[in-house]
């Protein structure tokens, strides 16, 4: 058996570990769901390793020890609590309760902020991509894909994705669950669907649509106490994979617009296209020094207006493909080795372990509060997709359209 092979068993038979030991305190658990993700991307990963280059032996030894990691952070956070006996009291025996008329109102008024800022974005940026690839011809849908986001005129996507890729799925979902069985239920559901379609693919890319479904089942999920109707993952899935396949055709990602080649793309995107570029940007970063935290930091200043951040996912672009008109990053083992060493990837994974069940305890010994719920089981899913990218990625994304929502309610964080 290969070098590869014997350590991605060691990985394997690490993270079903900790899958075992958890799956009775699974539901919306974001440590949980984080070695999922991770798993995904770690075995797509060690497809591409070459154990001739230091840098792969480096790479591949730090990702097989990262369900390690996670779970002493994990057991560091929850010391002698039992975790058990808080986790069956919060979704076994406490009741769903409403937000009350106060908040209501803020919530309703939220919303239509929510979407107006989601149509105005548009506007701004001139053009939603989606909609004028149906309506037009679009000769250079690249090209558009990458000014709609990152064009010559800067219109603040980071603060838009806020509201259109974090609380417009979340109130879209809570709004539906409050009509549910009403008369007005699928005219919701319809009309504010396309506008919430509108909003999440109008940039061309993906990513977003595949966010938007796991945040809104996660949701689903969550409200139902770990219970989810089979029918709403394929109605929600089926839609998804629509939208995925003819973004990659007009990417040019696929020329092929089958079932098959629809699920292949999908495949290549989720085990295939980011992990290459972590192997290829690992092998960059290793011949350089350690930066010693100050990529992190010129990451964390690019979320400023106008402030350049960190180009090292441009220069990998480049690497792979010739030009710096797109970005390939690392993912979060790599680019914690590439600021602080080996010792940065270890207290990373401990990290996040730590913070992660912390968040989830929060969590369970707060209000289950309808809004609560949906808040967080976003925020968990933007939490455990975290597999790439400096840790200012996660607020870029629109995490903190979340921590908006629970301090315009004042909802215990």
């Amino acid at each position: 058996m290969s070098e590869q092979g014997v350590l991605l068993i060691i990985f394997n038979i690490f993270t079903a570990i900790f899958f075992y030991l958890e799956r009775k305190r699974s539901v919306m658990n974001p440590t949980v769901y984080y070695l999922f993700f991770n798993w995904v991307m770690v075995v797509g990963c060690f497809q591409y390793f070459e154990f001739d280059l230091k840098a792969d032996i480096t790479h591949s030894l730090i990702l097989m020890f990262t369900p390690i990691f996670i779970f002493i952070g994990y057991k560091l956070a929850i010391g002698r609590q039992n975790i058990q006996a808080i986790y069956n009291s919060f979704w076994n025996e406490t009741p769903l309760i409403p937000i009350n008329k106060n908040q209501s109102k803020k919530i309703l008024i939220l919303f239509v902020i929510t979407i107006f800022l989601s149509l105005l974005y548009y506007q701004l940026v001139g053009y939603n991509l989606v909609f004028l690839s149906l309506t037009s011809n679009v000769e250079d849908f690249v090209s558009l894909r990458l000014g709609a986001y990152s064009g010559e005129n800067y219109y603040a996507p980071g603060f838009f994705n806020q509201f259109k890729n974090t609380i417009f799925p979340i109130l879209y979902v809570y709004y539906a669950y409050k009509l549910k069985g009403t008369k007005w239920f699928w005219s919701y559901v319809i009309i504010l669907g396309l506008i919430l379609l509108y909003a999440l693919t109008g940039t061309g890319q993906r990513t977003f649509i595949i966010t938007g479904f796991l945040i809104v089942i996660s949701i689903l999920y969550g409200l139902n106490n770990g219970k989810l109707q089979r029918k709403y993952i394929f109605l929600s899935f089926g839609l998804v994979i629509v939208i995925f396949t003819f973004l990659s055709l007009r990417l040019n990602r696929t020329s092929d617009s089958s079932i098959l080649g629809s699920f292949q793309q999908l495949f290549y995107r989720v085990f295939d296209s980011n992990q290459y570029s972590a192997i290829v940007g690992f092998r960059y970063i290793y011949e350089q020094d350690i930066q010693l935290g100050a990529e992190w930091l010129q990451s964390l200043v690019g979320l400023i207006p106008g402030v350049k951040g960190s180009d090292l996912s441009n220069r990998i672009f480049n690497v792979l493909f010739g030009g710096f008109r797109g970005t390939a990053p690392l993912n979060v083992w790599g680019s914690a080795y590439h600021n602080f060493g080996i010792l940065g990837s270890v207290y990373l994974g401990i990290a996040i372990g730590y913070f992660y069940t912390k968040i989830y305890l929060r969590f369970l010994k707060g209000s289950k509060n309808i809004v609560r719920i949906c808040v967080y089981c976003a925020l968990f899913i933007y939490l455990a997709t975290w597999i790439a990218g400096a840790p200012p990625q996660l607020i870029n994304n629109g995490l903190l359209g979340c921590f908006v929502i629970l301090l315009l309610l004042k909802l215990k964080a």
